[in-house]
């Protein structure tokens, strides 16, 4: 049973060349592009993942005064000021910071 299903594929393939050749190079094709989306897309989130950590992404840095921002300068306000009290309180409600 299972030779003639196989006999009937391949003369079925024999018979129709063109329709055979076509769909391969599509299958090809498809295969491919898939193959070249994924890689591209894993280069790219080790690249980025190579960037973050270069910067050092478990560091903030938080500086007072003014800033440049898209806008421009933005200055603070007292409202947005960095304290020792709001110091002391990340060090106590986050235990992986090691230094505030």
């Amino acid at each position: 049973m299972i030779f003639e299903i196989i006999k009937l594929a391949i003369n079925s393939l024999k018979a129709n060349k063109l329709r055979t050749f076509l769909s391969m190079l599509g299958i090809i094709i498809g295969v491919g592009a898939v193959i070249a989306i994924v890689s591209i897309g894993s280069g790219a989130r080790e690249q980025i993942t190579a960037q973050i950590s270069d910067l050092g992404s478990n560091v903030i840095n938080i500086y007072p005064g003014t800033s440049k921002g898209w806008a421009g300068m933005v200055s603070r306000s007292s409202a947005d000021v960095f304290t020792i009290e709001l110091a002391d309180y990340i060090e106590k409600l986050s235990p992986s910071v090691k230094r505030v």
